[in-house]
């Protein structure tokens, strides 16, 4: 099969690149988190963010926090989340996390202790579904992995359940005054 096909597929048939429209990317070093308040919630019932790359500097084992919002970015949730996710790990195998009762989402395969790591990075899709839709929950579905003393990939997904419209979402440091980086681009998948 060629690789152009190969990639339609993956995409689950998006072949059309006029479908997929960029709404924001975000570049950053060096600070505490980073926001997308523009979502075009009500133009696009599918968003797609693609972690180009993202790293921080503090030695937690935890990633980056994501949250969501539903004042524009004025405050974030802090109960309602749900994820799971599969982690196939390097040397260890599968290990399968789930938690029903989160305060955020974990961005997965987010790499840590980048000063221990020099080039160390995490990559990642993420499929996000109803945010402008305030009858359903918002959830996601991901794919990411990262480089660092092991290699991992992550599997998995995860939602807010409770309804309501989400308008806007931050990554950060769990407010513990670390510093995050990374490239991150939100997209829209027009007639979804």
């Amino acid at each position: 099969m060629p690789i152009g096909q190969a990639k339609f597929g993956l995409l689950g048939g998006v072949a059309d690149l006029d479908k997929l429209k960029l709404i924001e990317t975000k570049t950053f070093s060096g600070v505490n988190s980073v926001e997308f308040t523009n979502l075009k919630e009500s133009i696009y019932k599918t968003h797609i963010l693609i972690n180009h790359y993202t790293y921080q500097d503090y030695v937690d084992n935890s990633g980056i926090r994501w949250l969501l919002s539903t004042n524009g970015g004025t405050s974030y949730i802090t109960s309602g989340y749900a994820m799971g996710y599969q982690e196939i790990q390097q040397g260890t195998g599968f290990i399968n996390n789930y938690d029903a009762s989160r305060n955020h989402f974990q961005f997965q395969g987010a790499v840590e202790k980048i000063s221990n790591e020099s080039g160390a990075r995490a990559v990642g899709i993420y499929y996000i579904y109803n945010l402008g839709n305030s009858s359903q929950y918002t959830h996601y579905v991901a794919n990411s992995y990262n480089l660092q003393t092991l290699d991992s990939s992550y599997l998995g997904g995860g939602f807010y359940n409770t309804t309501g419209t989400i308008n806007a979402m931050k990554f950060d440091d769990y407010g513990i005054g670390y510093n995050i980086a990374g490239k991150l681009s939100l997209y829209g998948l027009v007639n979804t």
